[in-house]
């Protein structure tokens, strides 16, 4: 359920700006979940409003989330490091295979996470390479009319 954002701050300010994008960067909890923990922060509606209206901030707070995509990686690991055992009928301990798999889904919904977040660190290869190859022909197309922008504007003296 969507809870009021009651006596939290609305109005937006360079130091409120920093203040969520520091811990957006700083843990790899989800957007809501921060909001609803820290009184200081305003609801996650306020932050989805101010991405769209505050280009400066949409910017710091995309580089926030890449950050937080590093906490995700790390969670990843302390997630699967647990383990939790059942005894059977016959009195033999064992690695709970529900637990198993729950925590299977976790370590991957965290995983398609960062990979999202920061898609050259934690992205499929494939993705990554397509990307950068667009990105060398961005750089040759660019590269392609600077010098017919000198050409242009080349002064005979």
């Amino acid at each position: 359920a969507h809870k009021p954002a009651t006596g939290r701050p609305i109005i937006f300010t360079e130091e409120l700006a920093e203040y969520i994008c520091d811990r957006i960067a700083s843990s790899p909890k989800s957007v809501k979940a921060l909001c609803a923990e820290d009184e200081n922060m305003p609801n996650q509606c306020s932050i989805n409003l101010w991405c769209w209206k505050y280009p400066t901030f949409f910017v710091h707070y995309q580089l926030a989330k890449s950050q937080q995509a590093h906490w995700m990686a790390d969670d990843c690991e302390e997630i699967a490091k647990e383990i939790d055992y059942i005894t059977d009928q016959q009195g033999t301990q064992r690695v709970d295979p529900g637990f198993i798999a729950s925590r299977r889904l976790m370590v991957d919904t965290k995983k398609w996470h960062a990979s999202k977040l920061a898609p050259t660190v934690f992205g499929d290869r494939k993705a990554v390479e397509a990307l950068q190859g667009e990105n060398e022909s961005i750089k040759a197309e660019l590269m392609a009319l600077k010098l017919q922008l000198a050409e242009v504007n080349k002064k005979e003296y």
